[in-house]
């Protein structure tokens, strides 16, 4: 994969086996997230649960996440002013994760649906 000569200062690991996604989320500070899917994407909250700061352009990471983690897509300058001031606070990000989608969340959404 052509870095374009950014591999000095990023790591592009390409493929990860989810089971060893914890520990690479726990050894790296900033988790940039692409996607463009508009719903919530479950990679952003493991990667919160795990402690990382968090930077999305996700329409749907909007409603959680601070303004200044969230940069508008095709936009490399937002992204990268991101990156260089993002204020690292993973503890705030695991409490939101574990209070909002933890399992017994889940199941009392899941029963008032049905």
């Amino acid at each position: 994969m052509d870095s374009g000569g950014l591999s000095d200062v990023f790591n592009f690991l390409g493929k990860i086996e989810h089971k060893n996604l914890p520990e690479i989320y726990r050894n790296h500070d900033v988790f940039v997230h692409l996607s463009r899917t508009g719903s919530l994407d479950k990679v952003i909250l493991e990667a919160m649960a795990c402690g990382m700061t968090v930077l999305s352009c996700n329409d749907a990471s909007r409603a959680f996440l601070p303004e200044e983690y969230v940069f508008r897509q095709d936009n490399a300058e937002g992204l990268a002013g991101r990156i260089k001031f993002a204020t690292h606070n993973p503890k705030s990000f695991r409490e939101f994760v574990l209070k909002n989608h933890n399992l017994e969340s889940l199941v009392k959404k899941l029963s008032d649906h049905f």
